[in-house]
C-alpha cells in the first residue's frame, strides 16, 4: 500500500513538500498546490492540516526526521506526481525537487523512475478522459492544455493495439446474470458508451486492461464518473495496491482534476459530458471527507484491485457477495452526507 511517514511526521512532510512547491521559498504557493497540499494528509492519515499556518521546511532538516529510504523515495515520487500534473510545471520547482532529492540521498535514477511512473499515471487518466470526450478532435484541443510531460505519455504505444482475445474475455461480462459483477460492468460500459478493451476504438483511445481494472473499482466500490467520483475512485483503487507505482495515479488525478487543467471549451462541455474543467471540482469542505473515506475503504481491503487477481474471473459472482469476499466496507454516513455519488446515479 501507499507508504506514508508516521503520524508525527505528517506535518514535517507537508512542510517539506511546501518548500519544494514554493521553489525553496522563492515563490508563492499556488492556490492549486495549497489546495492539494491540504487534502493529501487527510487522505493518508485522516489528519487535516491548516496550510495557511505552515512554514516551509528545508529538505536537510526534513532528512533528520525521516531516515527510512523508502519513505524518502515515496516523498520524492509524490512531489513529482503533484508537480507534473499542475498547470505550472515551473523550472524553479524542478530545481528545488532536485535539491530535495540530493538532501534526502535519493538518486537520480529513483527520480527518473518517479517521472516515468507519473507519466504512466497520466496515460491512464488521459485514456479515461478520451473515452468520455467526443469527437476525437476535441481531445486534440484538450492535449494543448496538458504539460509536455503528459503529452509524451499519450504518444503512440505498442501496448495499445487491437486484441480480439482481450475483447472476447472482457466482453464475456455481457453474458453474466443480473446482479453479478460482470452484468454490472457491462451495464457501466453501455451506460457511458465505453469500448471494451482490445477493440480498435479502445486501442485508438489507448485504453488497455489497466483502465478496465479501474472500471471494476467504479462498479465494486460504487463511485460515479463525475470529476469528484474519479478522484474518489483513483484514491480508492490505488490504495488497494501494494505496488508503489500505483499511488501516483491518485495524486496525478487529484492534481489534474482539482487544478482544472482540462479546458471546458476543449472538452465540448455538454450536460451529459462527465468530465468538467473547474478548479472547484475538489470542494475544500466535502472533498477531503470523500477522499478520506475512499482511503479508509481501500486500506481495509483484502485484494489488490490494480494489479492483483484477474477481475474477469469474478464476473459471475453476485456483486454483494463479492464485496463481502473483498472485505469492502460501505461508504460512511459522512461520505454520503458529503455527496458521494453512486455509480448508477
Amino acid at each position: 500500500m501507499r507508504v506514508v511517514p508516521g503520524e508525527d511526521r505528517v506535518e514535517p512532510w507537508a512542510r517539506c513538500l511546501m518548500w519544494v512547491l514554493t521553489a525553496g521559498e522563492t515563490r508563492e504557493l499556488s492556490p492549486h498546490h495549497a489546495h492539494v497540499l491540504a487534502v493529501i494528509p487527510r487522505i493518508v492519515r485522516g489528519a487535516a492540516i491548516d496550510v495557511s499556518g505552515l512554514t516551509p521546511l528545508a529538505p536537510a532538516e526534513f532528512a533528520t526526521l525521516v531516515k527510512d529510504p523508502v519513505h524518502r523515495q515515496a516523498f520524492i515520487a509524490e512531489v513529482v506526481a503533484i508537480q507534473l500534473a499542475g498547470r505550472d510545471p515551473a523550472p524553479e520547482i524542478e530545481t528545488a525537487l532536485e535539491q530535495a532529492a540530493d538532501a534526502l540521498q535519493v538518486g537520480s535514477e529513483v527520480v527518473d523512475i518517479a517521472r516515468d511512473t507519473a507519466s504512466g499515471a497520466s496515460e491512464l487518466i488521459a485514456a479515461d478522459i478520451r473515452r468520455a470526450v467526443r469527437p476525437q478532435e476535441l481531445f486534440k484541443q484538450l492535449l494543448e492544455n496538458i504539460p509536455d510531460e503528459y503529452q509524451r505519455a499519450v504518444a503512440e504505444s505498442p501496448l495499445h493495439q487491437p486484441d480480439p482475445e482481450l475483447t472476447r474475455r472482457w466482453r464475456s461480462c455481457e453474458d453474466s446474470p443480473d446482479g453479478t459483477l460482470g452484468r454490472a460492468l457491462a451495464d457501466h460500459y453501455h451506460r457511458h458508451g465505453y469500448p471494451w478493451p482490445g477493440t480498435p476504438e479502445a486501442a485508438a483511445f489507448k485504453f488497455g486492461e489497466l483502465l478496465a481494472r479501474h472500471d471494476i473499482a467504479h462498479v465494486v466500490a460504487d463511485y460515479s464518473v463525475s470529476p469528484m467520483g474519479e478522484m474518489e475512485v483513483f484514491t480508492f483503487w490505488s490504495l488497494t495496491s501494494d505496488n508503489p507505482r500505483v499511488w501516483p495515479t491518485a495524486l496525478a488525478a487529484l492534481s489534474l482534476f482539482s487544478a482544472g487543467t482540462f479546458d471546458p471549451a476543449a472538452l465540448g462541455q455538454t450536460s451529459d459530458t462527465p468530465i468538467t474543467a473547474n478548479p472547484g471540482n475538489l470542494d475544500p469542505q466535502t472533498g477531503p471527507v470523500l477522499l478520506a473515506d475512499a482511503a479508509r475503504r481501500a486500506l481495509a481491503m483484502k485484494t489488490d484491485l490494480a494489479v492483483g487477481p484477474d477481475p474477469v474471473s469474478w464476473k459471475d459472482t453476485p456483486l454483494e457477495e463479492l464485496r463481502e469476499e473483498l472485505a469492502l466496507l460501505p461508504k460512511s454516513a459522512e461520505a454520503l452526507s458529503a455527496g458521494s455519488e453512486s455509480n448508477i446515479s
